[in-house]
Parts: structure tokens; C-alpha cells; sequence
């Protein structure tokens, strides 16, 4: 999960998913993807409500930043197996469990949103030059060129 949580997280020094409104863009992609998907991702949204109200008896919204990624690494844990082939093989016949969905499409919607391209990275729209690899010095932010 790495940086992950940082999008979740209250702004800081720069915006997070919430000020990006993220949210409005993961419910447009899931409008727009097929039924499996749509399902897929609204049974998921159905079982991390259901385990948070098991284990801290309130709804997600209302857990403390701690419980929200304890329970967000609960479900990180259990969306992928520790052999690769089974992976595919889950993606291909279930299709993409609800958290690496719900990641992808919480880093997606962050990193093309105005605020995270222009504020969360460092934006440069007009390239000088093209350099595949740059070494990133300690708290510099990730580039982000359309």
C-alpha cells in the first residue's frame, strides 16, 4: 500500500483524493464499467462496511484514521494471493477484487485531477526534454506531464 494511504489521509501539505473530489470520479468509472464490475465493486463496498461494523461497530465513515487502515490493509491482504498465476486466474474468471480496484482507481482519479497533477506533483507542461529515469531527491514530488 505504500503511498496509498497519503490520498486517503487529510491534506497536508498538498490536497488529498477528497479535495481532488476522487470520490465523484471512482462513481463515474464504475457507472461506465460493465455489470460483473459494477457488482464486483458494490459487493465490496457491502463486505468492508459489513467487517468495520463487526469489528469496530460503526460504519467506515465514522472510524479514527487508525481504523480506516487497518481496515483498508484487511482487505489489501485478502485481495491478492501470494502465487501470481492465481491472481490471473481470479482476475480473468471473477474479474478485479474490489481493492485493487477501488486503488486503482483512487490513484488514478487523484493523479489526473487538476489539484493532484498541479499541487500533489510536480507539474510541467511543457516538457524541455525527455529523460526516461531521474533519480528523486529526498521529499521532492513525482512528476506528472500530460
Amino acid at each position: 500500500m505504500q503511498n496509498w494511504p497519503k490520498l486517503l489521509s487529510p491534506r497536508t501539505d498538498t490536497p488529498g483524493a477528497k479535495d481532488a473530489h476522487v470520490e465523484e470520479f471512482i462513481i463515474e468509472m464504475i457507472k461506465e464499467s460493465d455489470q460483473k464490475s459494477q457488482h464486483n465493486f458494490l459487493a465490496g463496498l457491502g463486505s468492508l462496511e459489513k467487517y468495520t461494523i463487526d469489528k469496530y461497530d460503526h460504519s467506515f465513515i465514522e472510524c479514527t484514521p487508525q481504523q480506516k487502515f487497518a481496515v483498508l490493509k484487511h482487505f489489501e491482504d485478502k485481495a491478492t494471493y501470494s502465487i501470481g498465476i492465481l491472481n490471473k486466474i481470479n482476475n480473468k474468471f471473477l474479474g478485479t477484487p474490489f481493492f485493487n480496484k477501488l486503488k486503482e482507481l483512487t490513484v488514478e482519479g487523484y493523479c489526473t485531477s487538476q489539484l493532484g497533477a498541479t499541487q500533489g506533483m510536480a507539474y510541467n507542461y511543457i516538457p524541455v526534454k525527455f529523460e526516461a529515469c531521474l533519480p528523486l531527491q529526498q521529499n521532492q514530488k513525482a512528476w506528472a506531464t500530460k
